[in-house]
């Protein structure tokens, strides 16, 4: 299959270093009356919702003892009825054969369970990003409890609700060192192509999940500071939180050109995000008199 076409475009018309159409909004529907800070983030058709609880008091006693900063613990999870739906369409279908029956319930049921494993995996990512964003030292003796949840994945997912609970803890209120965006990008027919769809991640390309500070998104910049990861000045250093690569081997250059092209898409992303916060503001300034 022809990811990028000759004239440059991808399959969804799109340029390599184009992203998608993202929406952030606060003030989540299903959660907002149960929760400290909630939100929601849209980039093109993948949606994910975040739902932040605390900070508060660590329930466990012995716990407090040894506990000098905040807990943060992360659950991720996606849409739970679309494997239950898809084993119920297969058991309630007519078929000729006993065998291809079972062999497709055992096949929905297995990828469900590698759902589960991946939102754990991704569970744990948070988890290490978090404790390293927010200032764990104001909470002592204390934990928050994050929830984030992929409605409808199309792509970039990972990237989807990371921007999801940002703004969900902008809305509880957590203090953080900086706003943190994240961005996928991958490398298929020789180009590189920026937020990922639900296509081109079957592609089975290098894919990098990067996260990075975007303080001084709007300020000029040297392109040669972001430079080589492994001889990066103080400044870059501090603007790429976490990457990750995953989907195969390839060279040092092509990966430090990904992680340029995520902290790029983050910058523009990210306005969309302060945006929505500066609205977030002004409400709540406004009904406090």
């Amino acid at each position: 299959m022809e990811f990028v076409s000759i004239e440059g475009l991808r399959q969804d018309g799109r340029r390599a270093s184009e992203h998608r159409f993202c929406l952030a909004k606060f003030e989540n529907a299903i959660a907002r009356t149960t929760c400290d800070g909630s939100a929601q983030f849209q980039l093109g058709q993948t949606f994910a919702i975040a739902s932040v609880f605390g900070p508060s008091q660590s329930q466990s006693k012995a716990q407090e003892v040894y506990q000098e900063g905040l807990k943060v613990t992360c659950e991720c999870s996606s849409t739970s009825f679309a494997s239950e739906l898809a084993i119920a369409r297969v058991e309630n279908s007519s078929t000729n054969g006993g065998t291809d029956k079972e062999a497709n319930i055992t096949k929905a049921r297995t990828q469900s369970l590698r759902s589960e494993r991946r939102n754990k995996e991704i569970a744990k990512k948070f988890e290490r990003i978090l404790t390293t964003a927010i200032d764990i030292r104001r909470f002592p003796r204390s934990e928050l409890h994050v929830s984030c949840a992929c409605v409808n994945d199309d792509g970039s997912a990972i990237a989807c609700m990371f921007n999801a609970v940002v703004l969900a803890l902008v809305d509880a209120g957590v203090p953080t060192f900086d706003t943190y965006c994240a961005m996928c990008a991958t490398r298929l027919d020789g180009e590189k192509l920026l937020d990922c769809n639900d296509l081109e991640e079957r592609g089975r390309g290098v894919e990098v999940f990067c996260v990075s500070e975007t303080r001084n998104v709007l300020e000029e910049e040297n392109d040669d500071d972001l430079g080589n990861l492994r001889n990066v000045d103080d400044t870059s250093e501090k603007r790429i939180v976490y990457y990750e690569v995953t989907g195969g081997k390839c060279s040092a250059e092509t990966i430090d050109g990904l992680i340029r092209l995520c902290v790029k898409g983050s910058e523009d992303v990210s306005k969309v995000m302060r945006v929505a916060m500066n609205k977030r503001f002004r409400r709540l300034q406004s009904t406090r008199y």
